[in-house]
């Protein structure tokens, strides 16, 4: 019933099958850059995802890029682009903002292009992005990026982890500062 996608291994597909025949769905893709040194996906092999998801549905309503700083992959604006000459209705960016907050380059590549940037943004306490991340600088370089991806007038969603003893106390706030914010 499913179909077989290890030849895809180890980027991350959705299962697809014979039930999603006709209908939109969304496809996840990883991509690492810097922090997976054992696998960094190529054009080929995207372009065969991508072939995939299409023989599967209708249309294909969007294809979400993640993995370990997919935002540094060489050839993220290469992979946006192919993404939409294949059809597909939007691109996802998933990303922690850290090179966003800094890199004039790659704000002006993602302006250009215009994915759907799904920040992780999970609070204002340093001690929360020091349970959750290992660093305490993240909410600081987080709220730099969302500051830049609106002036940049790019479409903005917040991705937020939520755990008990770390930032369960913050979702409010949270929910606030994206509602409130311009981007």
């Amino acid at each position: 019933m499913f179909t077989d996608l290890r030849r895809f291994s180890p980027a991350v597909l959705p299962m697809l099958s014979s039930e999603h025949v006709g209908r939109s769905c969304i496809g996840l893709i990883e991509i690492n850059a810097t922090g997976d040194p054992g696998f960094s996906l190529t054009a080929e092999q995207l372009s065969k995802m991508l072939d995939a998801f299409a023989s599967k549905a209708e249309s294909l309503e969007m294809i979400y890029f993640t993995g370990t700083d997919p935002a540094g992959h060489p050839q993220l604006s290469n992979f946006i682009e192919m993404a939409y000459e294949k059809g597909i209705a939007r691109v996802g960016l998933q990303c922690d903002g850290l090179r966003i907050a800094h890199d004039d380059r790659l704000l002006a590549t993602l302006s250009r292009l215009k994915p759907v940037v799904f920040l992780e943004f999970d609070g204002f306490d340093e001690t929360t992005s020091l349970i959750l991340h290992g660093r305490r600088d993240l909410p600081f370089e987080a709220m730099r990026a969302l500051d830049r991806l609106a002036a940049a007038k790019l479409p903005v969603a917040l991705l937020t982890t939520v755990a008990m003893g770390a930032n369960l106390q913050e979702v409010g706030a949270i929910a606030d500062y994206g509602f409130k914010h311009p981007a």
